[in-house]
């Protein structure tokens, strides 16, 4: 594509979305060569997985409510409308190395991906429409899995007879379930209230941001964060393999952190102990 050619792409996207400032050699760059489908949805894609914050809010408000409305006429969502998208676009701000760094050497997001074959939108239901099923399938297999109960009580009756891998496996499940509760403490407390609300409370993912003065897709990006931090501390106590007694203390030192740290003000960064 000649360069005259981008230019006046560049320009028609830039009038299309005139809060997203991205520089054109940049969009140059991302272009590749290509003659994109939908060169204006390519343009604040690319801001987007650049990291240039306006994009992700000029995203939320011309495609979010349109994906939603398509997403509540399927028949397999079996999730929220609102949390399908919430989790689509926590997907597309995953960090992906192999597209490169932005100018300030960050990693670009995953949403740079996109090439701009198809409309933007089409893009992110897609996505929210494929987490739907894999929520689905899971929900399907489910009732034929061993219980948690069930496969703690049948790995205990391997272990009774060998007491010191009993010590062992109730030593790594005592550290596990404390890491889980020293790694929920370490959080912002914004971050805790969050996880809280969404994954104790049931609260809605765009309602829990409402609290706490987040949009929509800001509410994506602090939960994946808090989600990226609690693993990062973590991950190194879990074995390569989930066994009964692992899974059963990270399940234990969340139900602590759920009993023990409630959010009493956001805002504040306070969070009140005992409170249920």
């Amino acid at each position: 594509m000649v360069a005259d050619q981008v230019q006046a792409l560049w320009e028609s996207a830039q009038a299309t979305w005139p809060e997203v400032n991205w520089p054109l050699e940049a969009y140059r760059l991302h272009l590749e060569d290509q003659s994109p489908t939908h060169p204006h949805d390519l343009y604040v894609a690319g801001a987007a997985g650049h990291r240039i914050q306006p994009a992700w809010s000029a995203i939320d408000e011309a495609y979010r409510v349109m994906v939603i409305r398509r997403l509540e006429r399927s028949a397999r969502a079996d999730m929220e409308a609102e949390d399908l998208w919430s989790e689509a676009v926590a997907r597309m701000m995953r960090d992906d190395p192999e597209s490169g760094t932005n100018d300030q050497g960050e990693p670009v997001m995953h949403i740079a991906r996109y090439r701009g074959l198809t409309k933007l939108p089409w893009h992110f239901l897609a996505a929210a429409r494929t987490i739907a099923i894999d929520r689905h399938r899971k929900r399907e297999r489910g009732p034929r899995q061993v219980s948690a109960e069930a496969a703690v009580e049948i790995e205990g009756s391997r272990q009774q007879d060998d007491p010191a891998l009993q010590s062992s496996a109730r030593e790594l499940a005592d550290v596990l379930s404390n890491a889980v509760v020293q790694a929920f403490e370490n959080l912002e407390a914004r971050h805790q209230f969050l996880l809280a609300a969404i994954y104790r409370d049931g609260l809605g993912k765009a309602d829990a941001g409402e609290v706490v003065g987040l949009s929509p897709w800001q509410t994506s990006r602090e939960l994946r964060k808090a989600e990226e931090q609690l693993r990062l501390q973590v991950q190194h106590l879990v074995p390569g393999e989930w066994s009964s007694e692992t899974r059963a203390a990270w399940d234990h030192g969340w139900r602590l952190c759920w009993n023990q740290l409630a959010p009493s003000d956001p805002d504040k960064g306070t969070f009140s102990e005992g409170a249920a």
